[in-house]
């Protein structure tokens, strides 16, 4: 299973300059696959503020958090995160 943006307009995560976090395309999937924050950080076992943290822009997604979130999303979703987390820094 890909990523596949549904709504890209309701996924957004900006911070001043405008720049997109990766916590907006987190928060997309978990919210496609029925999840809670909470529900999901349990089942890739992270506290729920970690990944809550991520998902609203505040704070960067580890290679660690990616990995999981990729064993729950499957696909190349690790990746993908993780590639738009260096993007995300580069432009900052």
């Amino acid at each position: 299973m890909g990523y596949k943006i549904t709504d890209p307009a309701e996924m957004l995560v900006q911070d001043t300059a405008g720049v997109i976090h990766p916590g907006s395309m987190i928060a997309g999937e978990i919210e496609a696959e029925g999840y809670t924050v909470e529900e999901a950080a349990e089942r890739i076992g992270v506290a729920d503020k970690a990944l809550r943290q991520i998902v609203q822009g505040e704070a960067p997604v580890t290679p660690d958090v990616a990995d999981r979130l990729g064993i729950l999303f499957g696909g190349e979703f690790a990746e993908v995160v993780l590639r738009w987390q260096r993007t995300y820094d580069q432009n900052r």
